[in-house]
């Protein structure tokens, strides 16, 4: 049986989601969910049928450690391995943490926990997570690619279509950090006197958020509640979906906006690139994003609706992550 360690997971963001997905399709195989007291609820909602213990941070590893000497298979979402257990399946996101002076720190906690527990290690993609878990020494046969679920939305045959004299509403998603690059976005915007444009920000109000808002007052920027507003819901009152971020893990609302048909404009960088490259418009940098958004907003160039198809091997990929892992 597998026990679940979603215990590092603070909020309802992209890690809970990717979570959710491969809990509820293997449920069948999961014994229990261990998170935090603030997760406590959420989890409760969105794993119904299934053992979700509240935990401390003693509770967790009294509750790991148990399971593992029971010969249970622990799964944790999030790149935390428990040292000393073998069986043990950890995932890599980004390789954001890493960065600066405090990353450094986070990286060499990573090493030893990785060396201790000799745990299986996770990727969500090959550009940037399997390119650093091999950087720092970890061998072939204990990394394990999971990737993100692809959301089952369909093509939406009516969209937002705008007339003369509205603003082109602009969705951006994600307020968890400055990885998000939302300030060079709005530097850009303002550098090219976009007043023709507002922007719908999907996600939490975080202090980044606020932030950003507070140095734009000039640009219209809404927040839109991730925990009250449903994904699609959101993406259907939106003309344009963007992103500019360059060191995200996967993308999950951008992976969600291509299969519903709404154009979607990506700054270019890999892993964008692994995942979108047959659906999304890509531009070098943030500028020639603005300008897109632009030449969009004063009806110079056309909304065209993308037909995206996932690819075969990533969507393959998914379904065998625990029965790659256990081996």
């Amino acid at each position: 049986m597998i026990i679940a360690n979603l215990y590092n997971i603070k909020a309802t963001n992209g890690l809970f989601y990717y979570a959710a997905d491969y809990l509820l399709d293997n449920k069948k195989k999961i014994k229990k969910v261990l998170v935090r007291r603030e997760m406590f609820e959420s989890a409760r909602v969105i794993f119904p049928d299934l053992d979700v213990l509240e935990c401390s941070l003693y509770r967790m590893m009294k509750e790991a450690f148990l399971g593992a000497i029971s010969g249970d298979f622990l799964y944790t979402p999030t790149s935390h391995p428990l040292p000393f257990i073998s069986r043990q399946l950890i995932v890599l996101h980004d390789t954001y943490p890493f960065n600066g002076t405090k990353g450094k720190l986070k990286k060499f906690l990573f090493q030893v926990s990785l060396a201790t527990s000799n745990c299986k290690a996770a990727y969500i993609n090959r550009t940037d997570g399997l390119r650093f878990l091999r950087k720092i020494g970890v061998q072939n046969d204990r990394l394990v690619f999971a990737p993100n679920k692809y959301p089952n939305l369909s093509f939406l045959s009516d969209f937002p279509r705008r007339s003369l004299g509205t603003k082109l509403t602009v969705g951006l998603v994600g307020t968890d950090s400055a990885k998000k690059n939302y300030d060079k976005l709005f530097n850009a915007v303002l550098n090219a006197n976009a007043s023709n444009l507002q922007f719908l920000m999907y996600g939490h109000q975080s202090p980044y958020f606020l932030k950003i808002r507070e140095d734009f007052p000039s640009i219209s920027i809404d927040l839109i509640s991730s925990d009250s507003v449903k994904l699609e819901s959101f993406l259907c009152t939106i003309d344009l979906l963007v992103s500019v971020a360059d060191q995200e893990g996967f993308g999950r609302p951008i992976a969600s906006a291509l299969l519903m048909g709404v154009p979607t404009i990506l700054k270019d960088c890999g892993v964008f690139r692994e995942f979108f490259d047959s659906g999304a418009k890509f531009c070098v940098s943030v500028e020639d994003v603005t300008t897109e958004m632009v030449k969009l907003a004063n009806f110079e160039t056309e909304l065209n609706r993308p037909k995206y198809i996932p690819p075969n091997a990533i969507v393959e990929a998914y379904g065998s992550v625990f029965k790659e892992s256990k081996k």
